[in-house]
């Protein structure tokens, strides 16, 4: 990712991202504008990213891609260039290990480098936006939501709604599973209430 003119590799500081969601939304919201993007070539699999209403630029080469971000021409195709040249190829690229696949830039890439030198190149905004409340309403292993007297007649939680389950950070992928599991607790106690 690219914050404010300088590199910043949010997942050098997590180790694995799709563990560490909370951290790289904190460290992209420390900046100014609350914003960075990301530089991807075309050996980027579009079809993650190409979707109505992604606001995407476009150009044959790094300095072209610059110009339209905004910034310095030299500045970013000198640290674009640096990175592909320490970057270790003989290291197969494996998203879904830590695979020590290093660039050896600061600040420091040690896992998943990818070259960006193959025309046309891309840039897409990164900012943070709220995936779930982090829990709010308590409930107990029924999903039931009790207030001083008991529990609340009709009233369930599930999901990332329901309070405790991630404190302060969270898993990727980790809401489904709550949905599933505390959903289904809490709709066959709806469906067929004991009292």
């Amino acid at each position: 990712m690219y914050l404010n003119g300088r590199p910043y590799d949010a997942l050098e500081r997590v180790r694995l991202p799709q563990l560490h969601l909370r951290q790289i939304q904190e460290g992209i919201l420390r900046q100014p504008g609350s914003g960075s993007w990301q530089i991807f070539d075309s050996t980027l699999r579009t079809e993650e990213y190409d979707m109505p209403g992604i606001a995407v630029h476009r150009a044959d080469s790094i300095g072209e891609l610059a110009e339209a971000k905004g910034v310095d021409p030299s500045g970013l195709i000198s640290m674009v260039n640096d990175f592909n040249a320490s970057t270790d190829r003989n290291i197969p690229f494996d998203p879904t290990v830590l695979d020590g696949r290093a660039a050896h830039v600061s600040p420091p890439m040690s896992n998943w480098a990818s070259p960006i030198e193959t025309g046309s190149f891309s840039t897409y905004p990164v900012t943070c936006g709220i995936t779930f409340t982090f829990g709010g309403l308590k409930g107990g292993l029924e999903g039931r939501v009790p207030d001083e007297r008991g529990p609340i007649q009709g009233l369930f939680v599930c999901g990332e709604e329901l309070d405790g389950l991630c404190s302060g950070n969270y898993p990727g992928g980790s809401g489904l599973a709550t949905e599933m599991v505390f959903g289904r607790r809490a709709g066959a106690i709806a469906q067929f209430p004991t009292g």
